[in-house]
């Protein structure tokens, strides 16, 4: 059991135990067991222990970090805050929007419930879920998304179209859900198995298709920075920083840093973003390395290359043949 205090706002007692996640904040109020208080606590501890997010070992750091950056919050709302919208980014409650931005929740805008003191709930919104009122100065740059890419969004829309059909090529299933603002996607290696269907080659009906990855899109993203991160996220896959079904399509790379993977998954996405549209911009945590003058870490520049060339193939128009991994003989 790791015991960790955060910013002095209470103790997490993380035990990772059965594949999940626990942990108890200490309590900052007396509260009986019968109390809305105590009850709503008790909810989440509960949802924290089903949720399938939190079966894997990675995401433990990744919990503990953003709750760590989202200092405005007490760590038990942020835990709330991120079972309910992973990815959320900055959250204040429609009233402070108004007082403090001139901004509104927008139509559809998804209400992120947490605790607050002397009553059992309060309703905020993440900054992708308000809109501006007539009149209102643009937010500022430390609330806005990072994510947004510049890219002619009429070749981004096509582009995504081809690739989230072809990459099924290889099993990959691409999905929308609804992530906070700091979240574009992620890709996981795919626990249900079973088949899922691609389009037919011409004038044959749906193929089934082994399902071996899943890629997930934060749905409320613009068509080019959706473009960029199906791009990253199925470098990942392609780089083998998951894994691999076949080594004959690439390598089990599951063993390199954090920092290698991201700036293989960024050079494959701008390189092959770049040949496709030349008003493309480097994206930031690569554009950091050159400003900077920092020397690369020891990337694998061979699988990038492969990897691009692969990826910027299913962006074109037409059906890639479905890839079949071939049984080796006994």
């Amino acid at each position: 059991m790791t015991q960790t205090d955060i910013f002095g706002q209470g103790m997490f007692d993380v035990t990772p135990e059965g594949g999940q996640l626990q942990f108890m904040l200490e309590e900052q109020v007396d509260s009986g067991p019968s109390s809305a208080l105590s009850d709503a606590r008790q909810s989440i501890d509960d949802l924290i222990l089903t949720s399938r997010r939190y079966r894997e070992s990675k995401t433990y750091q990744e919990f503990l970090d953003f709750v760590s950056d989202m200092r405005d919050l007490a760590p038990f709302n942020a835990a709330m805050v991120d079972i309910q919208m992973p990815g959320a980014r900055h959250v204040l409650s429609a009233h402070e929007w108004l007082e403090q931005h001139r901004h509104v929740p927008k139509p559809n805008a998804q209400p992120l419930v947490i605790l607050h003191p002397f009553s059992p709930l309060r309703v905020v919104f993440d900054v992708s879920d308000v809109e501006p009122l007539e009149g209102a100065r643009p937010l500022p740059a430390d609330l806005v998304s990072p994510l947004r890419v510049r890219m002619e969004p009429a070749i981004a829309t096509e582009r995504l179209a081809h690739l989230r059909s072809n990459a099924m090529a290889y099993g990959i299933r691409v999905q929308e859900q609804v992530f906070g603002s700091n979240l574009a996607g992620r890709a996981r290696r795919s626990t249900i198995g079973g088949t899922t269907q691609r389009p037919g080659a011409r004038n044959k009906g749906p193929e089934e298709v082994r399902l071996r990855y899943e890629v997930t899109l934060n749905g409320g993203l613009d068509s080019p920075t959706m473009y960029l991160t199906l791009l990253h996220e199925i470098a990942h896959i392609m780089c083998g920083h998951l894994g691999t079904v076949c080594k004959d399509w690439w390598p089990d790379r599951r063993g390199a840093s954090k920092e290698v993977v991201e700036i293989e998954a960024e050079l494959v996405a701008y390189l092959v973003a770049k040949r496709q549209d030349a008003l493309i911009e480097m994206p930031p945590y690569l554009d950091g390395y050159v400003k900077a003058e920092r020397n690369m870490p020891p990337i694998s520049l061979d699988r990038v290359l492969k990897a691009a060339n692969v990826i910027d193939e299913l962006t074109q128009r037409g059906r890639v043949a479905t890839r079949v991994i071939k049984k080796k003989p006994s």
